[in-house]
């Protein structure tokens, strides 16, 4: 329902603290579910406040438990082995954040120019390298669309993760949202203001 179970597995960086609003929800609905099943199965009906009660209880369950098992996690199981295709800034900014955020739980395992694996020499080391990494991250600022697919497919026959950095910044950047048509990805930007029928 709310994007939980596999959130780890697709982000690059996790925090528990980014997932309150989810958590919240899940609590909610949980908690109301568990009230309507009780009055439906002809138990005992819960007032409005037991209700609250059960959401600020596992919404703050929740909330501890997931940080815990993020905490045992990284303590448990060793960092991803990270290979970096990049060049220029981008590539320096990416290794400076991934030195920073330890909670990334990566580890650069392998550092390559984009220039390695383009053209009909980097063929070869474009499939050979996803086998011997846990997660690709391209960062260059200039992307071949190209590149990109052919590392996905890579990628994807060795069920390694890709991450892309983008090297729009500040302004430039869209919110974070992407609309598919048919298989062109579009970036949405937000230009406007909230209609007065959204805000009511």
């Amino acid at each position: 329902l709310c994007g939980l179970y596999d959130r780890d597995h697709k982000a690059i960086r996790h925090l528990t603290v980014d997932e309150v609003p989810y958590l919240a929800l899940w609590a909610l609905v949980s908690s109301a579910a568990v009230a309507l099943l009780v009055h439906a199965t002809g138990g005992v009906s819960l007032t409005t406040v037991e209700v609250g009660r059960g959401v600020l209880v596992a919404f703050l369950a929740a909330i501890g438990l997931r940080a815990a098992a993020r905490w045992s996690w990284r303590s448990l199981v060793p960092p991803e082995r990270t290979a970096l295709l990049g060049a220029g800034e981008l590539a320096e900014v990416t290794r400076r954040k991934i030195r920073l955020f330890r909670d990334m739980h990566i580890e650069l395992a392998i550092e390559l120019p984009v220039s390695a694996v383009e053209g009909e020499n980097g063929a070869e080391q474009l499939q050979a390298l996803p086998p011997q990494v846990d997660r690709m991250i391209v960062a260059t600022e200039k992307v071949d669309p190209g590149l990109i697919g052919a590392l996905a497919l890579a990628c994807r026959q060795a069920e390694t993760k890709l991450s892309v950095v983008s090297s729009l910044r500040g302004r430039a950047l869209p919110v974070p949202q992407m609309t598919q048509v048919a298989d062109l990805s579009v970036f949405e930007y937000d230009t406007w203001d909230v209609p007065r029928s959204t805000m009511l």
